[in-house]
């Protein structure tokens, strides 16, 4: 009986995180008869699609030995940058300027938010050797304060047809968030499997200073 758990032991390691979820979701379907349906199963995949993407990111992050704890702050600040230049746009009344965005316009202002703020964590990070726990969960209190600051503590909301169908929209039977972070997903797999950029990640994740070393 030993042998045969230690024989096991490899596989249950490897494969733990899934067999909880199916534990779960077993679980959770005898308690259930609408978990297992079509409709349910479109549902849990547009409501875990942000999450997967911010996972696949984070996933590269932790195959370098690092971490990021300001991840959903960031997303946060982001999105509400998005939405407030989409609504709002930029307004400056001493100069009698409004300045409008379209939706591409508002998105691209976002991803460039997001994408800054993660740039300012790796320089900090290798610039001035902080601990990637310490430098994210700074930036962690300060993507928060800024998003409260940017609201003013209200939701941004009337956003338009355009902006909806991104999160609620269906494209070829799937919901397009679903489409979103496959797409995310499978560049991910790209990078890290078909590119020197992945090797990189890999080496650095195993050994700095011999990935360093080795050129």
């Amino acid at each position: 009986m030993q042998a045969t758990l230690t024989s096991y032991r490899p596989f249950l390691t490897r494969f733990q995180s899934l067999i909880a979820l199916f534990i779960l979701c077993l679980g959770i379907s005898l308690m259930s008869d609408k978990f297992l349906t079509v409709a349910n199963f479109w549902n849990v995949l547009r409501q875990i699609s942000v999450n997967v993407c911010i996972s696949t990111g984070m996933t590269l992050v932790v195959l370098t030995a690092g971490i990021d704890l300001s991840v959903g702050s960031v997303l946060a600040l982001s999105g509400a940058i998005t939405a407030g230049l989409l609504r709002n746009g930029i307004q400056l009344p001493s100069e009698n300027l409004y300045i409008g965005f379209t939706l591409l316009g508002a998105t691209l202002a976002g991803l460039i938010t997001g994408s800054g703020l993660g740039w300012f964590n790796g320089w900090a990070i290798t610039r001035f050797k902080l601990p990637p726990f310490v430098a994210t969960l700074a930036m962690l209190t300060i993507a928060r304060g800024l998003t409260m600051l940017w609201t003013e503590g209200f939701p941004i909301t009337g956003l338009g047809d355009s902006f909806t169908f991104l999160g609620t929209g269906w494209f070829l039977g799937i919901p397009l968030p679903v489409w979103l972070s496959g797409i995310i997903v499978a560049i991910a797999v790209l990078i890290t499997n078909k590119t020197r950029l992945g090797r990189y990640i890999y080496a650095i994740g195993g050994s700095e200073s011999a990935a360093r070393l080795s050129g």
